[in-house]
């Protein structure tokens, strides 16, 4: 967060939405009634078949992590019957 801001200046946010869980960004809570909506289901669900013998039924643990070497998001789940 830039010093400005604390000497009354606005703050610069990057284009976009933000996400406000918490009070880092906001300076005032005046008039301001914090809403969390829930999780929409999207229409191609499930992302993610178990269509062989091993994988059991059903995923846990999933992990996501952004593999720079190969441009693309891997992902790793535990399986259990």
């Amino acid at each position: 967060m830039s010093n400005n801001y604390y000497r009354g200046e606005p703050l610069k946010l990057s284009a976009g939405s933000q996400l406000l869980l918490d009070d880092t960004i906001v300076e005032d809570r005046w008039r301001l009634r914090r809403v969390i909506h829930g999780p929409e289901k999207h229409p191609r669900n499930p992302v993610l078949t178990l269509d062989k013998p091993w994988e059991g039924d059903y995923v846990t643990y999933p992990i996501v992590i952004w593999d720079e070497a190969v441009s693309l998001f891997r992902m790793w789940y535990t399986t259990a019957a």
